[in-house]
């Protein structure tokens, strides 16, 4: 027998299993009641119903039985499994003692890539954060009449079409179509295509000159045949009501494609509509979606009206096809009709 200032213990050794059966109950009761903690019987197997499960005034205690048998107070056999795990974990790391140097790398190249994106995060945060305003684009300077005048009266055929169109909607001064088409002619005479598709637009309306329809299909025909796309449509236009020229369906057709062919809106929906009424060109009802289409995405009135109506007749294959030609649509630069 053996104690010790935590706890006491007792070994009671038994050759057969008969041998403890009473006896050890009654000294183990004993133990127990004078205050012992921790009672071991060793010394063999001890079948389950020779120990059981008892209570005393030091606490309850219960049978362990693995190998040898334990009787062990509740909070004493806690502690012992608490132990035992302790031991069983260091165990454990001690094997594992060799993967030491690639863990701490390993921890601390994840450390270190953890740190890099909660800086990043921060960094990116606090620039979103205290990120100036954009600024609101500069308005762009629109020049006062005297400024224009003054280039115009210098030669420059460009201010002097800006000088035009100024007197036409009243910028800086009262509308003054006779001034404006003063100025249009000078811009014209230089060759510039923008003054000469204006000035036949103020014969043709009668505003500044006399009404001669000849005369602005003249002038248009002369901006048209630089790739101006404004006066390939109006002298489509002409040809289209006869206006200064003979009726000419052909003809019309091919100012109106060659300025839908730049992008011009109107001219796209005109070709679109041919194409469908067979008017001018032979019906294809792919071609009549896709100038109907392109016209649609510039803001043509009644283009997508027409489109849609035109859809509902179409095949699945030829709305395809007809929209697969919309995507490979590029606008032509302005090049002279003489040149084509």
């Amino acid at each position: 027998m053996r104690r010790s200032s935590c706890c006491g213990s007792v070994d009671l050794l038994a050759d057969e299993p008969k041998g403890h059966s009473l006896r050890q109950v009654s000294e183990v009761a004993a133990f127990a009641a004078a205050g012992t903690t921790f009672l071991r019987i060793t010394g063999g197997f001890v079948w389950p119903k020779t120990l059981p499960s008892f209570t005393t005034a030091a606490g309850n205690f219960e049978i362990v039985r693995s190998g040898r048998v334990e009787i062990v107070a509740a909070g004493e056999r806690r502690r012992a499994r608490q132990a035992f795990r302790r031991k069983r974990a260091g165990c454990l790391l001690r094997r594992l003692a060799i993967l030491q140097p690639f863990g701490r790398s390993l921890k601390n190249s994840l450390g270190l890539a953890c740190l890099s994106m909660v800086g990043g995060l921060l960094c990116g945060l606090l620039w979103a954060c205290n990120k100036p305003a954009a600024l609101p684009p500069k308005a762009e300077r629109v020049p006062t009449l005297n400024e224009v005048k003054a280039k115009a009266e210098s030669g420059d055929a460009t201010a002097q079409n800006m000088l035009g169109e100024m007197y036409v909607k009243g910028q800086g001064a009262a509308p003054n179509y006779k001034e404006a088409a003063n100025w249009f002619r000078k811009a014209a005479e230089q060759g510039n295509p923008a003054g000469q598709s204006n000035l036949g637009l103020m014969y043709e309306a009668g505003q500044g000159v006399p009404l001669d329809y000849a005369e602005a299909v003249k002038w248009y025909r002369r901006a048209a045949e630089r790739g101006y796309s404004d006066a390939q449509y109006n002298l489509a236009v002409m040809y289209t009501f006869a206006r200064g020229v003979p009726n000419d369906i052909a003809e019309a057709v091919k100012w109106f494609r060659l300025a839908a062919e730049q992008g011009d809106g109107l001219a796209q929906y005109n070709i679109g509509q041919r194409y469908r009424i067979a008017k001018g060109l032979p019906q294809d009802l792919v071609e009549a979606y896709k100038w109907l289409s392109l016209a649609a995405t510039q803001g043509t009135p009644d283009a997508a009206r027409d489109r849609d109506a035109l859809k509902r007749s179409m095949t699945r294959e030829q709305v395809s096809e007809a929209q697969r030609r919309v995507r490979e649509f590029i606008p032509k630069k302005s090049v002279p009709a003489a040149t084509k």
